[in-house]
């Protein structure tokens, strides 16, 4: 079995987990333009990441490509954790 989670903070984290366990499907963003919006400033590539955007690395995460893979945290930031 494989288990994987886009962060989305501890109390999102929770209710995401709880969701996904009843068989729901969900999407989760962020309501609050103005947040983003400055948000979106701290980024070098001066967006937010799109669901095709961790596409690849959740496909590769899935497949046997990354059995030899544990523990890690994969950032998908668009740069910001550089700056």
């Amino acid at each position: 079995m494989k288990v994987g989670f886009i962060g989305l903070g501890n109390a999102g984290g929770k209710l995401a987990g709880s969701l996904l366990r009843n068989g729901f499907d969900l999407t989760v963003r962020d309501l609050n333009k103005k947040f983003v919006n400055e948000l979106k400033k701290t980024i070098p590539m001066k967006r937010m990441g799109t669901p095709q955007d961790l596409e690849e690395v959740i496909k590769f995460l899935l497949n046997d490509n990354s059995k030899y893979v544990t523990g890690q945290n994969i950032l998908i930031d668009g740069g910001r954790t550089i700056i």
